[in-house]
C-alpha cells in the first residue's frame, strides 16, 4: 500500500514546473506565503499538490481558491482563524504556540525565552506550595512556569479573555499534567458585565476598546469572586493592556485578605487611550497597598521608587531614551511582605 507521504511526493513530482498555463509547486508555495502569510502545513500542501497534478489549475484559479478560503477572509478581517499550534519544550514544562503569533508565540518558538526579567522574578518569588494568580495569562507562559514552580501542593489561577489563547493554555496543561491550575476565560474588571475586545489573527494580544469597536465581546468578572476559594495568594501578575486599575478595583477584598506580592505592567498610553483612565490613579492604588514599589528593569535590576511621581518620571525617561512617543511600558513590583 502506498503511504500518504509517498502519495504526496508522487503528486509533487507530477506537477508541472515550467508550463505558464498551469500552477506549479512554486506558485502554490507563493500563494501560501503571499495570501495566507505563512508556510504551507503538511496536510494542506499534500491535498493541493494532488489537486494541481490531477486538475491542471491555472494560476489565477489557484489564487482565487486561496482568496475564497475562510483563512484568507479571517486574515484580512482580524477574525478567528489561527495557524496550527506547535509544542515548545521549555525548562520544566511544555508550551503550545502559533508561529503566526507575531507578538509572543513566534518569539518563544525561536528563542525559548520570554520576558527574561519577569521570568527571573517569578522564579525567585515562587516556591512549592505557593498560590499564583495570573491575570492576562495570554498563551500561558507564566501560568505553566508557575505551575511547574509551585508543584502539585500549590495552585495557579489563570485569567485570560481570549478563547484562542485559553485553548493553547488548556493544551499545555494537559501535556504537562498540571491538574492544580484553574483557567477562567473572561476579563478581570470592577464589575460583572461585558467588554468589547479587539484582536487579529496574527497576534495573541487583545485590547479592550469602546463597545462596538471591537471584534467580539467577552464577559467581565471580579477577581474577588474568581479567587474567593483560595486559602492563600502569594503572587499576582497583572498584564492586561491598561485595564489593570479596573481589575484592581475588583480585587481589593482578596488583596487585603492575603497580601500577595504584585508584578504588574504599567502602560499609561493604553490606560488613557483605550480605557480612559488616569495612570496616576493606578499608581496611587499601588503605593497605598505597598510602601515598596520598584521598577523591574529588563536587565533584572530593581529600582525602588518612593512615590507615584518617581514612577512617572522613570516612565517619561524610558520613553525619551527609546524615542517611543509615550508607548513604552514599565514592569513594576509591589512588595507586600513587609
Amino acid at each position: 500500500m502506498t503511504s500518504a507521504t509517498q502519495q504526496s511526493e508522487a503528486a509533487e513530482e507530477a506537477l508541472p514546473t515550467r508550463a505558464p498555463d498551469y500552477a506549479t509547486r512554486e506558485d502554490l508555495h507563493h500563494a501560501y506565503r503571499l495570501l495566507l502569510g505563512r508556510e504551507p502545513d503538511a496536510s494542506g500542501w499534500s491535498h493541493l499538490c494532488r489537486a494541481l497534478s490531477e486538475q491542471r489549475i491555472p494560476p489565477a484559479d489557484l489564487a482565487m481558491r486561496f482568496m475564497e478560503s475562510a483563512e484568507f477572509a479571517a486574515r484580512h478581517s482580524g477574525k478567528a482563524h489561527h495557524g496550527p499550534a506547535e509544542e515548545v519544550v521549555l525548562d520544566g514544562f511544555s508550551l503550545f504556540v502559533r508561529a503566526d503569533d507575531r507578538d509572543i508565540g513566534r518569539h518563544i518558538r525561536a528563542t525559548h525565552l520570554y520576558e527574561t526579567h519577569v521570568t527571573a522574578a517569578i522564579r525567585n518569588l515562587l516556591v512549592p506550595g505557593n498560590v499564583f494568580v495570573d491575570v492576562g495569562a495570554n498563551i500561558g507562559y507564566f501560568t505553566n512556569l508557575a505551575a511547574h514552580l509551585v508543584g502539585p501542593a500549590g495552585r495557579v489561577v489563570a485569567v485570560e479573555a481570549l478563547d484562542k489563547n485559553a485553548q493553547l493554555i488548556f493544551r499545555a496543561l494537559e501535556r504537562n499534567g498540571f491538574d492544580h491550575v484553574r483557567v477562567s476565560v473572561c476579563a478581570a474588571s470592577d464589575r460583572n458585565g461585558r467588554v468589547s475586545i479587539r484582536s487579529d489573527s496574527g497576534t495573541s494580544n487583545g485590547q479592550a476598546v469602546a463597545a462596538g469597536a471591537g471584534d467580539f465581546f467577552v464577559q467581565t468578572r471580579l477577581l474577588d469572586d474568581l479567587t474567593a476559594d483560595l486559602p492563600r495568594i502569594d503572587l499576582v501578575k497583572l498584564d492586561i493592556e491598561g485595564f489593570e486599575l479596573l481589575a484592581w478595583r475588583g480585587f481589593r477584598r482578596m488583596l487585603t485578605k492575603h497580601r500577595p506580592n504584585v508584578l504588574t505592567e504599567f502602560h499609561p498610553y493604553c490606560m488613557r487611550k483605550f480605557v480612559g483612565l488616569d495612570p496616576g490613579e493606578y499608581l496611587d492604588e499601588l503605593f497605598a497597598y505597598s510602601s515598596e514599589v520598584y521598577v523591574l528593569n529588563v536587565d533584572g535590576k530593581m529600582l525602588r521608587c518612593g512615590s507615584p511621581e518617581d514612577v512617572m518620571s522613570r516612565w517619561v525617561s524610558e520613553n525619551d531614551v527609546a524615542n517611543a512617543d509615550g508607548k513604552r511600558h514599565l514592569d513594576l513590583f509591589a512588595s507586600a511582605k513587609q
